[in-house]
């Protein structure tokens, strides 16, 4: 706090600043909803089935967020992970890791 804003100051300048840090945080959390939105609603309806999107964009009942990304890091699932470090994939891709998610891939045994 500074001087003119200390404990007890009731100035119309201190209330500026309490207002201003505020609007801060409710601009914030806006955007946070907003980006949240965008990715699991908007993105995947928008990219269709083969476009490549964000995993938080595909994450269903089902599937979480981070079954995908260890799916996508063990490459049980058709994914990229670009130079920002998201993980893409498509909701086709999605689909068929589903699909493949309880069958064992392991190797036969020889009789």
């Amino acid at each position: 706090m500074t001087k003119e804003c200390s404990r007890g100051t009731t100035s119309l300048r201190c209330s500026g600043r309490t207002r201003e840090i505020s609007e801060r945080w409710g601009e914030l959390i806006a955007r946070a909803a907003m980006y949240d939105n965008l990715n699991r609603f908007i993105v995947p309806n928008v990219a269709g089935p083969a476009r490549l999107v964000p995993l938080t964009a595909l994450v269903a009942e089902d599937v979480t967020l981070a079954a995908l990304r260890h799916a996508a890091q063990r490459g049980r699932l058709d994914a990229v992970q670009g130079a920002d470090g998201i993980w893409r994939s498509s909701r086709k891709a999605v689909d068929a890791y589903r699909r493949s998610k309880h069958r064992r891939q392991g190797v036969g045994r020889a009789s």
